[in-house]
Protein backbone atom coordinates (compact mmCIF):
# COMPACT_ATOMS: atom_id res chain seq x y z
CA UNK A 1 0.00 0.00 0.00
CA UNK A 2 2.47 2.31 -0.76
CA UNK A 3 0.38 4.57 -3.22
CA UNK A 4 -2.44 7.29 -2.02
CA UNK A 5 -5.52 7.34 -3.40
CA UNK A 6 -7.42 10.44 -3.75
CA UNK A 7 -10.85 10.31 -3.76
CA UNK A 8 -13.24 12.97 -4.54
CA UNK A 9 -14.22 13.14 -0.58
CA UNK A 10 -10.97 14.91 -0.53
CA UNK A 11 -12.40 17.32 -3.14
CA UNK A 12 -15.04 18.01 -1.01
CA UNK A 13 -13.57 18.13 2.39
CA UNK A 14 -11.05 20.49 0.80
CA UNK A 15 -13.68 22.95 -0.50
CA UNK A 16 -15.65 22.89 3.02
CA UNK A 17 -11.86 23.52 4.28
CA UNK A 18 -11.79 26.85 2.20
CA UNK A 19 -15.45 27.41 3.02
CA UNK A 20 -14.34 27.37 6.57
CA UNK A 21 -11.19 29.45 6.03
CA UNK A 22 -13.43 32.36 4.20
CA UNK A 23 -16.47 32.19 6.72
CA UNK A 24 -13.74 32.65 9.69
CA UNK A 25 -12.27 35.40 7.93
CA UNK A 26 -15.46 37.69 7.24
CA UNK A 27 -16.60 36.73 10.65
CA UNK A 28 -13.49 38.27 11.88
CA UNK A 29 -13.93 41.20 9.02
CA UNK A 30 -17.65 42.14 9.62
CA UNK A 31 -17.17 43.39 12.90
CA UNK A 32 -14.61 45.88 13.41
CA UNK A 33 -13.38 47.25 16.80
CA UNK A 34 -16.08 49.94 18.35
CA UNK A 35 -13.14 51.97 18.59
CA UNK A 36 -12.46 51.67 14.34
CA UNK A 37 -16.63 52.53 14.52
CA UNK A 38 -16.60 55.49 16.66
CA UNK A 39 -14.07 56.78 15.04
CA UNK A 40 -15.35 56.64 11.24
CA UNK A 41 -18.98 58.18 12.64
CA UNK A 42 -16.75 61.29 13.78
CA UNK A 43 -14.20 61.26 11.02
CA UNK A 44 -11.22 61.09 13.66
CA UNK A 45 -8.41 59.76 11.81
CA UNK A 46 -6.58 58.77 15.58
CA UNK A 47 -7.41 55.00 17.30
CA UNK A 48 -5.84 54.09 19.73
CA UNK A 49 -2.92 51.45 18.47
CA UNK A 50 -2.13 49.75 21.75
CA UNK A 51 -5.79 49.20 22.40
CA UNK A 52 -6.36 47.72 19.15
CA UNK A 53 -3.31 45.32 20.16
CA UNK A 54 -4.64 44.70 22.85
CA UNK A 55 -8.22 43.57 21.23
CA UNK A 56 -5.92 41.53 19.04
CA UNK A 57 -3.98 39.45 22.40
CA UNK A 58 -7.39 39.35 23.97
CA UNK A 59 -8.74 36.71 20.90
CA UNK A 60 -4.96 35.59 20.48
CA UNK A 61 -5.14 34.14 24.14
CA UNK A 62 -8.94 33.32 24.14
CA UNK A 63 -10.46 35.98 26.46
CA UNK A 64 -12.98 37.10 23.86
CA UNK A 65 -13.70 33.37 23.60
CA UNK A 66 -15.32 33.74 27.04
CA UNK A 67 -15.24 38.11 27.62
CA UNK A 68 -16.99 39.90 25.10
CA UNK A 69 -16.67 43.08 24.91
CA UNK A 70 -19.80 44.37 23.64
CA UNK A 71 -22.12 43.42 26.62
CA UNK A 72 -23.32 39.87 25.00
CA UNK A 73 -23.52 36.74 26.88
CA UNK A 74 -20.75 34.56 27.05
CA UNK A 75 -19.30 31.98 29.39
CA UNK A 76 -17.71 34.88 31.43
CA UNK A 77 -18.25 37.96 32.41
CA UNK A 78 -18.21 40.90 29.91
CA UNK A 79 -15.89 43.28 29.45
CA UNK A 80 -17.99 46.59 28.31
CA UNK A 81 -18.75 49.23 30.53
CA UNK A 82 -16.40 47.53 33.40
CA UNK A 83 -13.25 49.81 33.03
CA UNK A 84 -12.66 52.55 35.93
CA UNK A 85 -15.81 50.88 38.49
CA UNK A 86 -16.12 48.31 40.82
CA UNK A 87 -15.98 44.96 40.60
CA UNK A 88 -17.34 42.69 43.09
CA UNK A 89 -15.20 39.86 44.19
CA UNK A 90 -15.17 37.34 45.99
CA UNK A 91 -12.47 37.04 48.69
CA UNK A 92 -12.85 33.56 50.49
CA UNK A 93 -16.87 33.76 52.03
CA UNK A 94 -16.27 37.47 51.76
CA UNK A 95 -17.32 39.96 48.91
CA UNK A 96 -16.12 42.75 48.27
CA UNK A 97 -15.48 45.52 45.48
CA UNK A 98 -12.25 46.23 43.99
CA UNK A 99 -11.27 48.90 41.67
CA UNK A 100 -11.56 47.48 37.93
CA UNK A 101 -8.27 48.79 36.76
CA UNK A 102 -4.99 47.69 35.41
CA UNK A 103 -3.73 45.62 38.98
CA UNK A 104 -6.81 43.78 39.10
CA UNK A 105 -6.20 42.75 35.58
CA UNK A 106 -2.82 41.53 36.67
CA UNK A 107 -4.47 39.33 39.68
CA UNK A 108 -7.36 38.24 37.54
CA UNK A 109 -5.19 37.07 34.74
CA UNK A 110 -2.56 35.24 37.25
CA UNK A 111 -5.01 33.97 39.50
CA UNK A 112 -8.56 34.01 38.37
CA UNK A 113 -10.21 32.41 41.86
CA UNK A 114 -8.37 34.16 44.41
CA UNK A 115 -10.63 37.23 43.57
CA UNK A 116 -13.46 35.34 42.11
CA UNK A 117 -16.38 37.42 40.08
CA UNK A 118 -19.27 37.67 41.96
CA UNK A 119 -21.98 35.25 40.58
CA UNK A 120 -19.46 33.12 38.76
CA UNK A 121 -18.04 29.63 39.17
CA UNK A 122 -14.38 29.04 40.15
CA UNK A 123 -12.31 26.57 38.50
CA UNK A 124 -13.53 27.58 34.77
CA UNK A 125 -10.49 30.37 33.48
CA UNK A 126 -6.88 28.84 33.68
CA UNK A 127 -4.23 31.68 34.91
CA UNK A 128 -1.91 33.11 32.66
CA UNK A 129 1.55 34.08 32.95
CA UNK A 130 1.65 37.41 30.85
CA UNK A 131 4.02 40.06 30.48
CA UNK A 132 3.62 43.99 31.33
CA UNK A 133 3.60 44.58 27.67
CA UNK A 134 0.89 42.42 27.53
CA UNK A 135 -1.22 43.24 30.14
CA UNK A 136 -0.98 47.21 29.07
CA UNK A 137 -2.41 46.57 25.91
CA UNK A 138 -5.49 44.64 26.98
CA UNK A 139 -5.84 47.44 29.53
CA UNK A 140 -6.04 49.77 27.02
CA UNK A 141 -8.51 47.67 25.22
CA UNK A 142 -10.58 47.13 27.81
CA UNK A 143 -10.68 50.98 28.70
CA UNK A 144 -12.11 51.32 24.99
CA UNK A 145 -14.83 48.86 25.35
CA UNK A 146 -16.12 50.73 28.09
CA UNK A 147 -16.63 54.11 26.22
CA UNK A 148 -17.33 52.72 22.85
CA UNK A 149 -20.83 52.23 21.08
CA UNK A 150 -21.77 48.40 21.47
CA UNK A 151 -21.61 45.81 18.31
CA UNK A 152 -25.26 44.98 17.13
CA UNK A 153 -26.24 41.84 19.24
CA UNK A 154 -26.78 38.60 17.44
CA UNK A 155 -29.06 38.29 15.24
CA UNK A 156 -31.07 34.72 15.73
CA UNK A 157 -30.58 30.91 15.01
CA UNK A 158 -31.94 31.12 11.63
CA UNK A 159 -28.63 31.21 10.14
CA UNK A 160 -27.02 28.20 12.11
CA UNK A 161 -30.43 25.81 11.19
CA UNK A 162 -30.18 26.47 7.71
CA UNK A 163 -26.75 25.92 7.34
CA UNK A 164 -27.54 22.58 9.77
CA UNK A 165 -30.04 21.51 7.32
CA UNK A 166 -28.41 22.35 4.22
CA UNK A 167 -24.88 20.65 4.99
CA UNK A 168 -26.50 17.47 7.30
CA UNK A 169 -29.45 16.50 4.90
CA UNK A 170 -27.69 18.10 1.76
CA UNK A 171 -25.29 14.90 1.96
CA UNK A 172 -28.09 12.74 2.75
CA UNK A 173 -30.89 13.82 -0.02
CA UNK A 174 -28.47 14.30 -2.52
CA UNK A 175 -26.82 10.84 -2.17
CA UNK A 176 -29.96 8.92 -2.29
CA UNK A 177 -30.38 6.97 -5.49
CA UNK A 178 -33.93 8.67 -6.45
CA UNK A 179 -32.71 12.31 -6.93
CA UNK A 180 -28.66 10.82 -7.41
CA UNK A 181 -29.36 8.85 -10.35
CA UNK A 182 -31.11 11.92 -12.47
CA UNK A 183 -28.63 14.14 -11.38
CA UNK A 184 -25.63 11.66 -12.66
CA UNK A 185 -27.69 11.24 -16.21
CA UNK A 186 -27.59 15.45 -16.58
CA UNK A 187 -24.34 15.97 -15.03
CA UNK A 188 -22.20 13.05 -15.37
CA UNK A 189 -20.53 11.62 -12.19
CA UNK A 190 -17.73 14.41 -12.33
CA UNK A 191 -20.30 17.33 -12.71
CA UNK A 192 -22.43 15.72 -10.13
CA UNK A 193 -19.40 15.12 -7.48
CA UNK A 194 -18.50 19.11 -8.08
CA UNK A 195 -22.36 20.30 -7.55
CA UNK A 196 -21.91 17.44 -3.97
CA UNK A 197 -18.98 19.02 -3.20
CA UNK A 198 -20.20 22.96 -3.85
CA UNK A 199 -23.22 22.51 -1.71
CA UNK A 200 -21.07 21.13 1.05
CA UNK A 201 -19.04 23.83 1.01
CA UNK A 202 -21.76 26.48 0.98
CA UNK A 203 -23.25 24.31 3.94
CA UNK A 204 -20.19 24.72 5.92
CA UNK A 205 -20.02 28.65 5.19
CA UNK A 206 -23.32 28.60 6.20
CA UNK A 207 -22.82 26.63 9.71
CA UNK A 208 -19.79 28.81 10.95
CA UNK A 209 -21.28 32.30 10.07
CA UNK A 210 -24.71 31.25 11.42
CA UNK A 211 -22.88 29.91 14.39
CA UNK A 212 -20.91 33.63 15.46
CA UNK A 213 -24.57 34.91 14.89
CA UNK A 214 -26.04 32.61 16.91
CA UNK A 215 -26.72 34.16 21.33
CA UNK A 216 -25.19 32.00 23.83
CA UNK A 217 -27.41 30.12 25.58
CA UNK A 218 -25.65 28.07 28.16
CA UNK A 219 -26.47 24.28 28.80
CA UNK A 220 -23.28 23.70 31.34
CA UNK A 221 -20.38 25.51 32.45
CA UNK A 222 -17.11 24.81 30.48
CA UNK A 223 -14.84 23.33 33.24
CA UNK A 224 -10.72 23.38 33.08
CA UNK A 225 -10.49 19.33 33.04
CA UNK A 226 -12.91 19.76 29.13
CA UNK A 227 -10.12 21.69 28.22
CA UNK A 228 -7.90 18.48 27.87
CA UNK A 229 -10.49 16.23 26.36
CA UNK A 230 -10.10 17.54 22.30
CA UNK A 231 -6.18 17.59 23.61
CA UNK A 232 -6.40 13.71 23.93
CA UNK A 233 -8.74 12.78 21.47
CA UNK A 234 -7.97 14.76 18.59
CA UNK A 235 -4.57 12.96 18.02
CA UNK A 236 -6.67 10.16 17.06
CA UNK A 237 -9.33 11.78 15.03
CA UNK A 238 -6.70 13.89 12.43
CA UNK A 239 -5.03 9.96 11.72
CA UNK A 240 -8.28 8.61 11.41
CA UNK A 241 -8.39 11.88 8.45
CA UNK A 242 -5.43 10.97 7.57
CA UNK A 243 -5.37 7.80 7.03
CA UNK A 244 -9.22 7.90 6.05
CA UNK A 245 -9.30 9.87 3.15
CA UNK A 246 -5.67 8.45 1.48
CA UNK A 247 -6.20 4.64 1.91
CA UNK A 248 -8.28 2.58 -0.75
CA UNK A 249 -11.24 1.56 -0.07
CA UNK A 250 -14.72 0.74 -1.69
CA UNK A 251 -16.37 2.92 0.94
CA UNK A 252 -14.97 6.44 -1.07
CA UNK A 253 -16.97 7.88 -3.67
CA UNK A 254 -15.61 6.84 -6.72
CA UNK A 255 -14.06 3.62 -5.29
CA UNK A 256 -16.73 0.88 -5.22
CA UNK A 257 -14.46 -1.23 -8.42
CA UNK A 258 -12.08 -1.64 -5.03
CA UNK A 259 -14.68 -4.25 -2.91
CA UNK A 260 -12.70 -7.56 -4.38
CA UNK A 261 -9.67 -6.26 -2.85
CA UNK A 262 -8.97 -7.56 0.83
CA UNK A 263 -9.17 -4.68 3.26
CA UNK A 264 -5.82 -3.08 3.94
CA UNK A 265 -4.52 -0.83 6.93
CA UNK A 266 -7.00 1.48 8.63
CA UNK A 267 -9.64 -0.05 6.41
CA UNK A 268 -8.98 -3.36 8.42
CA UNK A 269 -9.66 -1.47 11.75
CA UNK A 270 -12.88 0.33 10.49
CA UNK A 271 -14.20 0.31 7.12
CA UNK A 272 -15.46 4.38 7.59
CA UNK A 273 -12.09 5.57 9.36
CA UNK A 274 -12.67 9.45 8.16
CA UNK A 275 -16.40 9.35 9.30
CA UNK A 276 -14.77 7.74 12.96
CA UNK A 277 -12.58 10.77 12.94
CA UNK A 278 -15.60 13.16 12.47
CA UNK A 279 -17.16 11.69 15.19
CA UNK A 280 -14.42 12.06 17.66
CA UNK A 281 -14.24 15.15 16.74
CA UNK A 282 -17.45 16.48 16.88
CA UNK A 283 -18.05 14.31 20.92
CA UNK A 284 -14.56 15.65 21.60
CA UNK A 285 -15.65 19.11 21.38
CA UNK A 286 -18.65 18.86 23.01
CA UNK A 287 -17.20 18.86 27.09
CA UNK A 288 -15.22 22.22 26.70
CA UNK A 289 -18.05 23.99 24.29
CA UNK A 290 -21.67 23.85 26.46
CA UNK A 291 -23.59 26.69 24.85
CA UNK A 292 -26.59 25.31 22.68
CA UNK A 293 -25.38 26.63 19.22
CA UNK A 294 -21.72 24.77 19.92
CA UNK A 295 -23.59 21.92 20.68
CA UNK A 296 -25.48 21.69 17.59
CA UNK A 297 -22.90 22.84 15.44
CA UNK A 298 -20.53 19.59 16.61
CA UNK A 299 -23.84 17.44 17.06
CA UNK A 300 -24.68 18.28 13.31
CA UNK A 301 -21.60 16.59 12.68
CA UNK A 302 -21.84 13.75 14.74
CA UNK A 303 -25.38 12.74 13.27
CA UNK A 304 -24.30 13.39 9.81
CA UNK A 305 -21.06 10.70 10.33
CA UNK A 306 -22.65 8.21 12.17
CA UNK A 307 -25.96 8.13 9.83
CA UNK A 308 -23.15 8.43 6.82
CA UNK A 309 -21.74 4.91 7.70
CA UNK A 310 -25.23 3.61 7.38
CA UNK A 311 -26.11 5.29 4.55
CA UNK A 312 -22.98 4.17 2.62
CA UNK A 313 -23.04 0.51 3.96
CA UNK A 314 -26.82 0.29 2.77
CA UNK A 315 -26.02 1.85 -1.10
CA UNK A 316 -22.98 -0.64 -1.26
CA UNK A 317 -25.41 -3.32 -0.79
CA UNK A 318 -27.63 -2.79 -2.94
CA UNK A 319 -25.47 -1.88 -5.63
CA UNK A 320 -22.34 -4.54 -5.24
CA UNK A 321 -24.60 -7.30 -3.75
CA UNK A 322 -22.90 -10.21 -2.95
CA UNK A 323 -19.40 -8.50 -3.11
CA UNK A 324 -20.25 -5.67 -0.86
CA UNK A 325 -21.00 -8.59 1.49
CA UNK A 326 -17.86 -10.64 1.09
CA UNK A 327 -16.27 -7.53 2.02
CA UNK A 328 -18.06 -6.27 5.01
CA UNK A 329 -17.18 -9.58 6.47
CA UNK A 330 -13.87 -9.10 6.38
CA UNK A 331 -14.13 -5.44 8.07
CA UNK A 332 -16.60 -3.66 10.74
CA UNK A 333 -17.95 -0.61 11.31
CA UNK A 334 -17.17 -0.31 14.82
CA UNK A 335 -13.15 -0.10 15.23
CA UNK A 336 -11.40 -3.32 15.32
CA UNK A 337 -14.80 -5.59 15.77
CA UNK A 338 -13.45 -7.59 12.56
CA UNK A 339 -9.82 -8.22 14.08
CA UNK A 340 -11.36 -9.04 17.30
CA UNK A 341 -13.69 -11.46 15.72
CA UNK A 342 -10.83 -13.10 13.60
CA UNK A 343 -12.23 -11.48 10.16
CA UNK A 344 -9.32 -9.30 9.07
CA UNK A 345 -6.21 -9.18 9.32
CA UNK A 346 -4.11 -6.02 10.49
CA UNK A 347 -1.56 -5.11 6.95
CA UNK A 348 -0.23 -1.63 7.20
CA UNK A 349 2.68 -0.78 4.16
CA UNK A 350 5.32 2.23 4.00
CA UNK A 351 2.65 4.62 2.31
CA UNK A 352 1.20 4.18 6.01
CA UNK A 353 4.06 5.42 7.90
CA UNK A 354 4.11 8.74 5.77
CA UNK A 355 0.73 9.09 6.52
CA UNK A 356 1.55 8.67 10.68
CA UNK A 357 3.95 11.70 9.93
CA UNK A 358 2.15 13.74 7.92
CA UNK A 359 -1.11 13.13 10.89
CA UNK A 360 1.32 14.51 13.04
CA UNK A 361 2.28 17.48 11.37
CA UNK A 362 -1.17 18.04 10.72
CA UNK A 363 -2.33 17.71 14.46
CA UNK A 364 0.32 20.25 15.21
CA UNK A 365 -0.45 22.63 12.61
CA UNK A 366 -3.48 22.77 14.67
CA UNK A 367 -2.10 23.28 17.83
CA UNK A 368 -0.19 26.09 16.32
CA UNK A 369 -2.91 27.70 14.19
CA UNK A 370 -5.94 26.73 16.39
CA UNK A 371 -6.76 30.80 17.87
CA UNK A 372 -6.52 32.23 14.66
CA UNK A 373 -9.38 30.04 12.94
CA UNK A 374 -11.39 29.88 15.55
CA UNK A 375 -10.26 32.42 18.70
CA UNK A 376 -9.60 30.19 21.24
CA UNK A 377 -6.14 28.51 21.62
CA UNK A 378 -6.08 24.80 21.86
CA UNK A 379 -3.05 25.12 24.04
CA UNK A 380 -3.80 27.16 27.14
Amino acid sequence: MGRFAIPAACIRLGLCLLMAFVAAAASAQTAPSPALEAAGAHGAPDVDPLAEEGRRLLARHGCTGCHSLDGAAGPGPTFADRWGGLAVVRVGAESRPVPYDRAYLARAVAAPDAELAEGWSAGIMPPYDLDGATLDAMAAALAAAATAAPDPPPTGWDGLIAGLVIFVLGHFVLSAGPLRRPLVNRLGERGFQLAYSLVAAFGMYQLIVGLDATPYVELWPPLPWTQQVPLAVMPVAVSLWVFGFSTPSPTAAGQSARVSEPPKGIIAITRHPALWGFVLWGLAHLPPNGDLATVAFFGGFVVLALGGMWHIDRRRAARLGADWTAFAEQTSVVPFVALLRGRARLRFGRGDLVRLVVSLVVFVGILHTHHLLFGVPALR
